[in-house]
């Protein structure tokens, strides 16, 4: 499907615009939606890259929702490795019993990032069988702080509701061991470029989007503030969860243990 296809498809190009106002980037819209679609895919993220880029995506602003906000795409072949994560463990060696949410203590986590001018960002970790959200202020993507503050909230009696977290493949997230020594959980890695495959907290991250946009001044909000509306969320029945919600699930499960 060429780029110009999507301004032919109003539905699909309705879609696409949904998602990247929600943060997501092209390759989680096209992994998605396949996704979604059993298998069959829609789209690639090329083309949408594309479509943002040509004459009528640069006019309508699209590429300002992409992370970068680039108005020039950066020529392919010139993005900048990843850094190397030490002893990083594929989401492909993950058991299957958490892929199926047969087991309670296994977290998503990820960084929600915020408008330039905006240093701080959220951690945002998910538990996948409870779908429960935590969102943690974080003054800065360096790992070690990044590990640092996980690390605080799973202290005390929240260390026995983690057994392991999926993370990408991002250099904030460089510091891991940390956690996987402190906390004695196993750590596992989206393949490179493919963020969507810890889908629960990137949902999670979308939901949060709608009162956090990028442009919020995170700077000049508390923990408390964050606190308080991820608890609302928390207290959101579930269709999945049998319309119970994500904190009754949770707390059933916390007191399992």
């Amino acid at each position: 499907m060429r780029s110009l296809k999507l301004n032919e498809n109003s539905e699909l190009s309705h879609l696409v615009i949904h998602h990247l106002k929600k943060g997501w980037s092209p390759e989680q819209i096209c992994g998605r939606l396949k996704r979604d679609n059993k298998g069959v895919s829609l789209i690639s993220h090329e083309t949408i890259y594309r479509w943002i880029y040509s004459d009528f995506g640069k006019r309508n602003r699209y590429y300002s929702y992409l992370r970068k906000k680039r108005f020039l795409r950066s020529p392919r072949g010139t993005r900048k490795s990843r850094i190397t994560i030490p002893e990083r463990v594929s989401i492909a060696e993950r058991p299957n019993i958490i892929g199926l949410r047969q087991e309670f203590g296994h977290w998503e986590g990820d960084l929600m990032m915020f408008s330039r001018g905006t240093t701080s960002n959220l951690i945002t970790l998910r538990e996948r069988m409870s779908r429960y959200i935590v969102a943690i202020i974080n003054p800065s993507r360096h790992a070690e702080e990044t590990s640092r503050r996980i690390l605080e909230y799973f202290s005390g009696d929240k260390m026995k509701s983690i057994l392991s977290l999926t993370l990408d493949n991002g250099p904030e997230f460089y510091a891991h061991l940390a956690l996987v020594k402190e906390l004695g959980i196993k750590t596992f890695f989206c393949d490179p470029y493919k963020s969507w495959q810890k889908g629960t907290v990137e949902n999670g991250n979308g939901t949060l989007r709608i009162e956090l946009p990028r442009s919020t001044p995170l700077n000049e909000m508390t923990q408390k503030e964050i606190n308080d509306l991820v608890k609302t969320i928390n207290r959101r029945p579930m269709k999945c969860l049998g319309y119970k919600t994500p904190e009754e699930v949770f707390n059933e499960n916390l007191r399992k243990l």
